[in-house]
């Protein structure tokens, strides 16, 4: 009798998911996930901040799906505390993203301003200046849609002024603050925009090599630092591995279960410290 019922229950499970299936499939369905979604796929997109619509969304989403995956494999309790940690871990993964962006904004601002330098020596100046430079093959994909996204914005009536200004509050402190002040003072009072751009590019370059020899010297503090915070973690693998059970009766028993997670908490602690200490300078945004 057992195997007619589980094979009746799985029978149904399939049918109840063909019938979720088809359900998603519908355009209506589509449409009303995109709009509930939408603020969380474009959540600090293009360094744009999230809207407080968007981080309840995201929150939840991450409650919800990490209380129903823990659940199910048979944790509740396990699931409730990731659904409590859901909101602080939604503002990482939106700090992430954004720095993210604005790292990948700020190494490819040099060969920005090289792009945008040789465009105004070749005489094409403010707007078409920017378009000539996001089609530099030198510039960074993602840098590349910025400048292009700002030409096609001014072309369609946007002030270059308020275009600078709104791409250099997204970037971020560090080098965009320059260039678009470059762009901006020879736009006003005139200037050999090629050699001013030329001048900080150099300068940005030479900060980069210098932060690379920097990380490069204390590379081997760092593995040391990530092998010694490694091995704790190791060790109760391994020890698992030799007794099964063991990590279960640690945390069975108040005391050890107590050291375990005063242990872990340090060990959170010895990251974050690596991992500041290991930072070579420049903005943090």
């Amino acid at each position: 009798m057992n195997p007619l019922l589980a094979g009746a229950g799985g029978a149904c499970a399939a049918l109840a998911a063909a019938e979720v299936v088809a359900l998603l499939a519908r355009p209506a369905t589509v449409a009303v996930l995109s709009a509930m979604l939408g603020p969380v796929a474009v959540i600090a997109q293009r360094g744009r901040a999230a809207t407080h619509q968007a981080r309840l969304l995201l929150g939840a989403l991450v409650a919800s799906t990490g209380f129903l995956l823990l659940a199910l494999a048979g944790h509740p309790w396990l699931g409730l505390a990731v659904a409590a940690a859901a909101p602080a871990g939604a503002t990482f993964l939106i700090r992430f993203r954004l720095a993210r962006w604005r790292s990948q904004m700020r190494s490819g601002a040099a060969s920005a301003a090289l792009a945008i330098g040789e465009a105004s020596a070749s005489g094409l100046g403010g707007v078409a200046g920017i378009e000539r430079a996001s089609f530099d093959g030198a510039v960074p994909a993602t840098v590349a849609t910025e400048l292009q996204d700002l030409a096609t914005r001014c072309r369609l009536g946007l002030s270059l002024e308020d275009g600078l200004q709104e791409l250099r509050r997204r970037a971020g402190a560090g080098p965009w603050d320059a260039i678009v002040a470059a762009l901006l003072v020879q736009r006003s009072v005139g200037g050999d925009l090629s050699k001013i751009l030329g001048g900080i590019a150099s300068g940005l370059e030479a900060s980069a090599r210098a932060r690379a020899e920097a990380r490069s010297l204390s590379a081997q503090a760092r593995l040391t630092a990530r092998i010694v915070i490694a091995m704790p973690l190791v060790g109760v693998a391994l020890g698992e591995v030799a007794s099964p059970g063991t990590l279960g009766r640690i945390v069975a028993s108040p005391v050890p279960r107590a050291l375990a997670a005063s242990a872990l908490v340090l060990q959170l602690l010895a990251v974050v410290a690596v991992r500041r200490a290991a930072r070579a300078g420049g903005p943090r945004r």
